[in-house]
């Protein structure tokens, strides 16, 4: 067997797999064959296998020990010899634990350690390997040790059978209760499930109570009960009707009941073990493979999920189609041919999809499909848009098998974008070969060595050959006059950085650009060069006046804070500075020399006319597109509100103006924009928080004044008026002093030099209580929380206070410190000894009761009562018991009275009348304990009962 790590966790599982098996033996044994220890019904192998599987193999120990014991207690009683009992117990317990270990190991290698009771296949090994071969390794040790050493032979058969059946209906029965997988509880969420499982325990019930005990061939009708649970509740939930059944058929049979009693308990209980194997085998397979089919069926559903979820958000069309009719279409599909949703495109016909010219094609691909045909067809056709526009597609079409029949599945791709640039293409080029030809400035391609391989006509002007007389001589041998050095010296350039590079050099009289341009093939290799070049002498000229002109126009648009565009007098864009594509996300690059209200579009969506228009002509239809729009001389303001800007309600105000030529002409106009969305969300905040400060302090229930370093009330709010009583003019401007502070308060104390405190050090007076006075003179207590505002020099400007009215609080503080004090008097006076007890312990005690124990207060406080109590009392109780029922019978609310023994200071005992009472304090209860000394008393009774008591003299 494997290596045993020993360690305190391994051993509390052997103890505890020991004790269990110990039990589940010997409740077994009781019902042992024919004075042996072998058992027709053994679920201790059941639970060995558990054990085992569950928390490893290494804790097999655990069934030798608890077999070992549970088989020598029951053969000690078959008369056999100590030495022979020991024996057969070993080799009984050693194969009881190699059945377990044996099982567990081969169930695992064939089932990978996956789930037994899931699949069809993992049960099957559960049953040959745990349930039918691996009992045999118990059975057939301990059957031949037992006949070897009892020397009863006759039985051996029988014997063997009865503990190989027993075996393996305890592992059938007891293996899926504890292995099995759960039920989820959400399977049961739905009402009829519920009642449909409590309609099957009751079935059950009925059957095990009712029908099972009768003398009646009823047995079988126990198999429709599990085979509606292993269809309906699962693995789990069979096997606990499994059990039940099996527990209550032994119970009959045990009490010589129900159908399987044949006049011997060991023949019937083998009969019943046989019938139990059989039914939980067959209810636990149909459990599993209804547990498998369920599984299957969601990892089916799962994967139909995934696909269709796949097909729905696919960015390609796809649509399937059945007897040339539309059956399913995605998204995508709608939206490429503009239904409203894919919904209504199914039942459409294809035909309808088609122009005429495409119907006949598509007829041969049905009459394929219905022949079964059709194999994957790919070709570009024409479609229909629901508006009738018809559009490029490129259609893979091929035969699928659903779970509904054949269909046909098609994938579209709208070609109309690959189309337009095709065609733009075709038309560039068109375009490149006149533009090559017409323009002014000479063009040549030359390969990777620099020789001419084609020129234009201007090119061959400038060398003064024809295209035929220099092509594949390098250029700077083709051209007169060129500085060669330096010609090589930008082209080496050029091949080194990858990258455009230009020149500047004199020829004669002008001045010439040369710029080469690298041609790359698709592995990045350079291919050939593109040559340019074009007389600059008169823009040499006059570049520097233009390019300082250019300059500053340039850098006074671009660096302007506001985001700012131009258009000419017919609507082009020329400028689009730096912020307005920040504004905007749109670019510069994408914006210059666009016209037909391009710009329109980034602020509102749409091409419409914008406030920049207003400036060459007035139209009402553009100033609705603002909140307003404002002249002013030649100039135009307006504010709007946009959605469409970075995808959020933007607030921008716009101010537009013309461009005028030298000769005073409009040439133009420009128009700069800015976001204003903060400080129109700022204004917006502002007036909602000075809305919400007023309603706040309007509304508040608490006095809110604000007075200035000189002590000047500057606001007061209406709760303050109406609680001093006075008018917003009677008080506003007013000094504190003399209207609500009163000049010298009730302890005559100034209360000018507290108002010049507070105003030299507001920090020290954040938080006071003071006296204040209404306008009827009214004195009230007012708690006051004071806020001092400093402006940028550090100096106070004013003082925000806000009070509450703490005017009956300090009546009742006053009250109860008076109360206290009358308390105290009485407390103190009172002629009985008074202790108050907290949790069994003095709290408090008063003069008498220190003068009756002649112990000070202090020495009492504290301490518990039994410190001046006898051990036992007269009655002989103890004094500690005694006194802790009272105490609770008081707290409980049954006040005490009765006689008590104390002992002073000089152990001198004395007799008291004490009194127990509960006193609420607020928080809990306290007991009140009252005491006077009965010793004068006792004694004049005593005398009296003796007749002693001496008689007065006349």
């Amino acid at each position: 067997m494997s290596q045993i790590r020993i360690s305190a966790n391994w051993l509390v599982k052997i103890i505890l797999l020991a004790l269990c098996y110990f039990i589940a033996a010997r409740f077994a044994l009781t019902f042992a064959f024919h004075s042996t220890n072998a058992v027709a019904i053994w679920p201790a192998s059941g639970l060995a296998f558990v054990a085992l599987y569950k928390y490893g193999k290494s804790i097999w120990p655990g069934v030798v020990l608890g077999a070992f014991f549970a088989n020598l207690l029951s053969l000690d009683t078959l008369g056999l010899s100590a030495s022979s009992t020991i024996i057969i117990a070993t080799i009984t317990a050693g194969g009881n634990a190699l059945e377990a270990y044996l099982a567990v190991t081969i169930v695992k290698r064939y089932n990978d350690d996956r789930e037994i009771f899931n699949e069809l296949r993992n049960f099957k090994n559960l049953f040959i390997w745990g349930c039918l071969l691996s009992p045999i390794a118990s059975a057939l040790p301990a059957t031949l040790v037992f006949t070897l050493f009892s020397g009863i032979s006759v039985y051996a058969p029988t014997m063997f059978l009865t503990w190989w059946i027993g075996d393996i209906l305890g592992i059938i029965i007891i293996t899926p209760v504890f292995l099995a997988q759960l039920p989820l509880l959400k399977n049961f969420y739905n009402s009829k499930k519920v009642a449909e499982f409590l309609l099957l325990v009751f079935l059950v019930f009925i059957y095990i109570f009712l029908l099972a005990p009768l003398p009646l061939p009823v047995e079988y009708l126990c198999i429709p009960l599990l085979i509606w649970s292993s269809f309906r509740f699962g693995v789990w939930v069979t096997s606990l009707f499994i059990l039940a059944f099996c527990m209550g058929s032994i119970y009959n049979t045990i009490n010589e009941t129900g159908p399987f009693y044949q006049g011997t308990l060991n023949h019937s209980l083998i009969l019943l073990a046989l019938f139990n194997i059989t039914i939980s085998v067959t209810a636990i397979i149909l459990a599993v493979l209804m547990a498998e089919k369920d599984e299957k069926v969601n990892l089916i559903q799962a994967s139909e999920n995934r696909f269709r979820v796949l097909i729905e958000n696919s960015p390609i069309a796809v649509a399937i189609s059945r007897d040339e009719q539309i059956v399913y279409a995605n998204p995508c599909f709608a939206v490429m041919t503009q239904y409203t949703n894919e919904n209504e495109l199914v039942g459409t016909r294809i035909y309808n999809l088609l122009p005429l010219n495409e119907h006949g094609q598509f007829k041969i691909l049905a009459n394929r499909s219905k022949l079964n045909m059709l194999t994957d067809v790919s070709m570009q056709i024409e479609a229909l848009k629901k508006d009738g526009t018809v559009f490029p597609v490129q259609a893979v079409i091929t035969q699928v098998e659903l779970p509904d029949g054949r269909a046909n599945l098609g994938f579209f791709t709208d070609l109309t974008e690959q189309k337009r640039n095709e065609q733009f293409v075709y038309a560039a080029i068109t375009e490149w070969e006149n533009t090559f030809n017409a323009v002014k400035d000479g063009i040549a391609l030359l390969d990777t060595e620099c020789r001419l391989l084609r020129c234009n006509n201007a090119m061959m002007r400038f060398t003064q050959s024809p295209e035929s007389s220099i092509i594949g001589e390098s250029f700077w041998d083709a051209l007169p006059g060129i500085d060669k050095v330096e010609a090589i010296r930008a082209y080496e350039e050029m091949k080194r950085t990858a990258s455009r590079v230009s020149i500047e050099m004199p020829i004669g009289n002008c001045f010439w650009d040369f710029s080469y341009d690298p041609l790359f093939a698709e592995n990045g290799e350079l291919r050939g060069v593109v040559l340019i070049i074009w007389d600059i002498t008169e823009r040499k000229r006059d570049e520097k006046s233009i390019i300082e002109s250019q300059h500053q126009l340039h850098d006074i648009i671009e660096f302007l804070p506001d985001a700012t565009l131009a258009v000419s007098d017919k609507g082009i864009i020329i400028a689009w500075n730096r912020e307005i594509e920040n504004l905007t996300g749109f670019g510069a690059e994408a914006m210059l020399g666009k016209g037909d209200f391009e710009y329109a579009i980034p602020l509102f969506g749409r091409r419409v006319p914008t406030l920049i228009d207003l400036i060459f002509r007035y139209n009402p239809d553009i100033s609705q597109n603002y909140l307003f729009v404002q002249k002013d001389g030649d100039y135009l303001f307006a504010e709007t509100e946009l959605s469409i800007l970075k995808n959020q309600k933007r607030y921008i105000s716009c101010k537009a103006a013309p461009l005028y030529s030298a000769d005073g002409n409009c040439v133009g106009a420009i128009e700069s924009i800015r976001d204003i969305t903060a400080i129109k969300r700022a204004e917006s905040m502002l007036l909602e928080s000075e809305r919400k400060y007023r309603e706040l302090v309007e509304n508040a229930n608490s006095i809110i004044i604000r007075w200035n370093k000189y002590g000047l009330i500057s606001f007061v709010n209406e709760f303050g008026l109406q609680f001093f009583g006075f008018e917003e003019n009677e008080i506003i401007g007013k000094d504190l002093l003399g209207t609500i502070v009163p000049i010298v308060d009730s302890n005559g104390s100034d209360q000018a030099v507290f108002l010049s405190n507070l105003r030299q050090n507001p920090l020290a007076y954040v938080h006071h209580n003071i006296e204040n006075v209404t306008k009827t003179g009214t004195r009230v207590w007012i708690a006051w929380n004071n806020k001092a505002v400093f402006n940028e020099l550090g100096e106070l400007e004013e003082i925000l206070s806000i009070g509450s009215d703490i005017t009956k609080q300090r009546e009742m503080e006053e009250a109860l410190r008076s109360s206290e004090k009358q308390y105290r008097l009485l407390f103190e006076a009172a002629h009985d000894a008074i202790f108050l007890l907290d949790d069994g312990i003095i709290i408090d005690s008063n003069q008498s009761a220190g003068r009756l124990l002649g112990l000070r207060r202090e020495d009492l406080i504290g301490q518990s009562p039994l410190k001046v109590c006898p051990v036992l009392q007269g009655n002989g109780l103890k004094s500690e018991t005694s006194i802790r029922e009272r105490i609770n019978n008081t707290l409980n609310g049954d006040a005490q009275f009765f006689v008590w023994t104390f002992v002073r200071q000089d152990n001198s005992r004395f007799e008291t009348e004490v009194s127990f009472n509960r006193v609420d304090t607020g928080k809990k209860f306290i007991v009140l304990a009252m005491f006077r000394d009965i010793t004068e008393r006792q004694i004049a009774e005593n005398q009296i009962q003796n007749g002693s008591m001496i008689e007065p003299k006349n």
